[in-house]
Protein backbone atom coordinates (compact mmCIF):
# COMPACT_ATOMS: atom_id res chain seq x y z
CA UNK A 1 0.00 0.00 0.00
CA UNK A 2 1.00 3.53 -0.71
CA UNK A 3 1.07 6.05 2.03
CA UNK A 4 -1.07 8.76 1.26
CA UNK A 5 -3.76 10.79 3.31
CA UNK A 6 -6.62 8.86 1.43
CA UNK A 7 -6.99 5.02 0.95
CA UNK A 8 -7.41 4.21 -2.74
CA UNK A 9 -10.07 1.41 -3.88
CA UNK A 10 -7.01 -0.61 -4.72
CA UNK A 11 -6.39 -0.61 -0.99
CA UNK A 12 -9.82 -1.18 0.16
CA UNK A 13 -10.53 -3.86 -2.32
CA UNK A 14 -6.65 -5.18 -0.59
CA UNK A 15 -7.60 -4.84 3.19
CA UNK A 16 -11.13 -6.65 2.46
CA UNK A 17 -9.45 -9.48 0.64
CA UNK A 18 -6.32 -9.72 3.85
CA UNK A 19 -9.44 -9.50 6.09
CA UNK A 20 -11.90 -12.06 4.27
CA UNK A 21 -14.92 -9.22 4.72
CA UNK A 22 -17.35 -7.37 2.40
CA UNK A 23 -16.10 -4.13 0.78
CA UNK A 24 -18.97 -2.20 1.91
CA UNK A 25 -18.47 -3.62 5.42
CA UNK A 26 -14.83 -1.93 5.64
CA UNK A 27 -15.77 1.36 4.30
CA UNK A 28 -18.71 1.40 6.33
CA UNK A 29 -16.11 1.05 9.52
CA UNK A 30 -13.94 3.03 7.85
CA UNK A 31 -16.60 5.98 7.76
CA UNK A 32 -17.92 5.41 11.35
CA UNK A 33 -14.41 5.25 12.99
CA UNK A 34 -12.61 8.02 10.84
CA UNK A 35 -15.28 10.49 10.75
CA UNK A 36 -15.34 10.18 7.47
CA UNK A 37 -12.09 11.91 6.44
CA UNK A 38 -9.85 9.41 5.54
CA UNK A 39 -8.15 6.79 7.33
CA UNK A 40 -4.16 8.47 8.05
CA UNK A 41 -3.41 11.99 9.65
CA UNK A 42 -0.57 11.97 7.63
CA UNK A 43 1.88 9.14 6.07
CA UNK A 44 1.71 6.17 8.62
CA UNK A 45 -0.18 7.65 11.36
CA UNK A 46 -4.05 6.29 11.03
CA UNK A 47 -7.18 8.12 12.05
CA UNK A 48 -8.99 7.60 15.32
CA UNK A 49 -11.93 9.33 16.96
CA UNK A 50 -11.44 9.93 20.20
CA UNK A 51 -14.28 7.98 22.51
CA UNK A 52 -15.19 10.17 25.49
CA UNK A 53 -16.70 7.92 27.46
CA UNK A 54 -13.72 5.16 27.13
CA UNK A 55 -11.55 8.05 28.26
Amino acid sequence: MKLSKRLSEGDFGLVAWLLNCELAVLKAVQRVETGGKGGLFAPGKTTILFEGHIF
